[in-house]
């Protein structure tokens, strides 16, 4: 049971983060209103959690209609969610200016600012250690490779890149925090709270016409930023790409939860690396993506030093578990 459950974790978290970053770089590419957009994928998140439960209801305490449970719930959840709206609203900002193997690989370091906050507040020797370093010089040595003849390469683009990283690497550390905590909500509930907390903040953002349109649309304020992006959303081809964004975002809100506390932290950092490879491939066909021989090695450098990462977090967790236990 356990191992059809891990495996059942990482077949939906893959496809879903798969399908997120394509799909999300398709969304901004034909509706780039980046703030109305997460409004419309935030609340559709929530009208599919609330359905969900009312379909099948939860076998725990904390539901959606449990208005006690939920209240405590969000109010505790504040910080994670704010970091949420904050990560996905960079994410899309950067996929605006950035091809996705620019995006992956800038992803990667992620890894190297969540090891060294959790060394800060866990002092875990396992982060740290000899071998873990050299796995996070080499995904940064990889992104420099790539960085060198980017040819995507765009200034805005890189500094949301990074913007986006900082803001993951802190939710990914209050998630691992409050998930740990006797009695932490199931996935779904997590889901939700991160969503209920990010919608506010994200319609201020909207309203204030803030990552509304491109470079060459006149700035809009108010309802004016709902009115022209209303216009904009006609179509097709957007009303599909705009619609499974959404779907997409409630898979990925989902799983990503659900495979952290199924999986291994190995497994998450190996399958996180290994969802990056059918991406850059889908990109290069769908969104006509190059990439030369300095940028394929930089990626390759990126993706083998976070497999030894993973590998090298694996020997120091079993270590400290082996020096705890004597």
């Amino acid at each position: 049971m356990a191992l059809s459950s891990a495996f059942f974790a990482a077949v939906m978290f893959s496809l879903a983060s798969i399908m997120m970053i394509l799909v999300n770089k398709a969304a901004v590419i034909v509706f780039p209103h980046s703030a109305v957009l997460l409004c419309m994928q935030t609340g559709a998140t929530i009208l599919i959690a609330v359905f969900k439960e009312w379909w099948r209801p939860s076998k725990t305490d904390t539901s959606v209609f449990n208005l006690t449970s939920l209240k405590q719930l969000v109010l505790s959840w504040l910080p994670v969610g704010m970091f949420f709206s904050l990560n996905i609203l960079s994410s899309l900002q950067a996929l605006k200016f950035v091809s996705v193997p620019t995006f992956s690989v800038f992803r990667n370091l992620n890894t190297f600012l969540v090891a060294l906050i959790e060394y800060g507040l866990l002092k875990s020797s396992a982060v740290l250690s000899k071998e873990s370093l050299i796995g996070m010089l080499g995904m940064l040595a990889g992104a420099i490779v790539y960085t060198l003849d980017d040819l995507t390469f765009s200034f805005h683009g890189y500094l949301w890149c990074a913007a986006h990283i900082s803001f993951m690497a802190c939710y990914v550390t209050l998630v691992k925090v409050a998930s740990q905590k006797p009695g932490s909500p199931p996935p779904a509930m997590m889901s939700l709270a991160n969503n209920i907390l990010g919608l506010p903040m994200l319609l201020v953002i909207a309203w204030a016409g803030m990552f509304d349109g491109n470079s060459s649309s006149e700035h809009a304020i108010g309802a004016a930023v709902f009115t022209r992006a209303w216009q904009e959303f006609k179509g097709v081809y957007t009303i599909s790409i705009v619609g499974v964004s959404c779907v997409a975002g409630w898979m990925i809100s989902v799983s990503a939860f659900h495979a952290q506390r199924t999986l291994s932290a190995t497994s998450f950092i190996a399958l996180n690396n290994i969802n990056k490879i059918p991406a850059f491939l889908i990109s290069m066909y769908w969104f006509n993506d190059s990439i030369n021989l300095l940028m394929t090695i930089g990626i390759l450098i990126s993706l083998m030093s976070a497999f030894y990462y993973g590998q090298a977090q694996k020997k120091g967790t079993s270590a400290d578990a082996k020096s705890k236990s004597s």
